[in-house]
């Protein structure tokens, strides 16, 4: 008999699904910023922001969070859903931080 859901896995599947969405909205911004940074010219980009346009950031990082969710729904694992909510939430603050990094190391040279 598989074991009842407790409040740990109802809270760790809304902050997954939320970190989720907001990793996919980062995602989908992707684009937009490879061009405006194309636009800058030759300047040496971090290796952060440059794994940010590969498409295997693109797609396999909110692959990998939904793979796992299903994964741990199915097998009702205790404190999982808590764990994939904290990798989520750290996929999308990088993903953030990757995306906008060099606009904030331009930022405090603009004259």
């Amino acid at each position: 008999m598989p074991r009842t859901l407790s409040f740990a896995d109802g809270l760790g599947t809304g902050l997954a699904s939320s970190a989720l969405l907001v990793l996919v909205w980062l995602v989908s911004k992707t684009g937009a910023y490879e061009a405006m940074y194309q636009e800058l010219g030759n300047a040496p980009m971090p290796a952060l922001t440059r794994l940010m346009f590969h498409p295997l950031w693109t797609y396999g990082a909110p692959a990998l969070v939904i793979a796992l969710g299903a994964l741990v729904l199915v097998g009702r694992i205790r404190f999982a859903m808590l764990a994939i909510a904290v990798l989520a939430i750290a996929l999308a603050a990088v993903t953030y931080q990757g995306l906008l990094g060099p606009v904030f190391a331009l930022a405090g040279n603009i004259r």
